[in-house]
């Protein structure tokens, strides 16, 4: 009998299950309205009185019963994406026509439309990526993915990128990149030797397909994949590195990915050093007990008035949740009003701290938010020792990088001024 968390991964239904079942994160919460469901261990282990009141249940602790209506504490959405990285991109040959630049990420998708004429960004739009129901990781995905015998993650992920492209004679070219395991699947490959030593990638150098491998279409648009460095250090750095000129620069520079898979690269034009860490999804807002993705309602920034914090939410609306930049600046603004302490423990004792009486912060989300931080801290050390050079510049990217405050990145000491 299936679970109804494994009954909402076979439906067309986008939702968050970072743990993918595993009961230990507490975000597959549904309302069942057609019948009442009895109150077990897990639910009452990770859901509050108020949750379980209101009829809220984990999916992955629940059988599905045939006719069940099941509503989503969380339903995957758009994201607030109106601030591109830069304006204009540098084209070399240019043509009459539009072109695509997609960037998959394990948590995110990002689009951006450009004119092929000018280099002009004509439309930008980003996702939720809906493999999410399948865990929140890299490594949940290439076991799940392991497991299955079909090609469930590489159909969804190329189903909703489609989806979201105009296709037309006057479309060009696709291009695409991402991490390896991310970029392997759109490329409808098995990614289970990614997971395991040696670490193989099925596909590694740029490949060229046309449009017609994915969906049956009367037009014929070629899609172009970009090269990895290596298995943990995917294309969408390759690209990082062009949009920043690193490559041609004499300054010493770190660019630095903020993901769910932590990518960064240091050096200049003589030379360049890369490497990977798992960061882990809490830099986006996933594994967060109020967090969610930067859709209408989360609260995406805070500011300190008269020694008390108020917020920002995206759409001006009722707070809902707490995105990645929002949580940046939460814990930022709690140290230096010095509610938590450098260990990231609330100095009163308290266990969180509430911004509305249903969307708080809690202690358990400051560990997990330190152990990402600890991770793109180690390889951005580690970078630094093998370079060995004063660093000039520090690029910030990533889902949320343009949103971030570079003060709370300071107080937070991921990067120092």
């Amino acid at each position: 009998m299936k679970t109804i968390l494994e009954y909402l991964q076979t439906s067309k239904v986008d939702f968050i299950a970072p743990c993918n079942g595993q009961k230990r994160c507490g975000k597959c919460k549904v309302k069942i309205t057609n019948r009442i469901v009895a109150i077990n261990e897990e639910d009452r282990k990770h859901l509050t009185i108020e949750e379980l009141n209101e009829g809220y249940r984990l999916a992955c602790s629940h059988h599905y019963q045939h006719g069940d209506q099941v509503i989503c504490h969380f339903n995957q959405g758009i994201i607030e994406d109106n601030i591109y990285l830069q304006d204009e991109l540098i084209i070399s040959n240019r043509k009459v026509g539009q072109g695509v630049i997609i960037d998959i990420g394990t948590t995110t998708v990002a689009i951006k439309e450009v004119d092929l004429s000018n280099g002009k960004i004509v439309k930008s739009k980003s996702f939720f990526n809906p493999q999410a129901k399948f865990g929140s990781d890299v490594i949940a995905r290439i076991d799940f993915d392991n497991r299955d015998k079909g090609m469930q993650l590489s159909d969804l992920i190329i189903k909703v990128i489609f989806a979201n492209i105009t296709l037309n004679e006057t479309l060009k070219e696709i291009i695409v990149c991402g991490n390896a395991t991310m970029l392997n699947m759109f490329l409808k490959e098995k990614v289970k030797t990614i997971g395991i030593a040696p670490f193989n990638v099925p596909i590694m150098n740029m490949t060229l397909k046309s449009i017609n491998y994915y969906i049956e279409s009367s037009i014929s648009i070629p899609v172009i994949t970009i090269n990895h460095i290596s298995d943990y250090v995917g294309s969408d750095i390759v690209m990082g590195i062009y949009a920043t000129n690193m490559d041609k620069s004499n300054k010493n520079s770190l660019l630095i990915d903020l993901g769910t898979n932590g990518e960064m690269v240091i050096g200049n034009k003589n030379s360049l050093l890369a490497t990977s860490c798992p960061a882990g999804p809490a830099f986006e807002g996933v594994n967060i007990e109020c967090g969610g993705p930067s859709t209408e309602g989360a609260i995406c920034h805070t500011v300190i008035e008269n020694r008390q914090i108020s917020y920002e939410t995206i759409g001006n609306v009722e707070a809902s949740c707490i995105c990645g930049s929002g949580l940046i600046s939460l814990i930022a603004n709690l140290l230096r009003l010095k509610i938590i302490d450098s260990a990231g423990n609330f100095i009163d004792g308290q266990k969180r701290f509430y911004l509305t009486p249903k969307v708080y912060l809690s202690i358990k989300d400051i560990k997990a938010f330190i152990l990402a931080k600890a991770a793109i801290q180690a390889g951005k050390e580690i970078l630094q020792k093998e370079n060995k050079r004063k660093l000039e510049i520090i690029y910030i990217a990533g889902g949320f990088g343009n949103y971030l405050d570079k003060e709370d990145l300071v107080t937070l000491n991921i990067i120092s001024k």
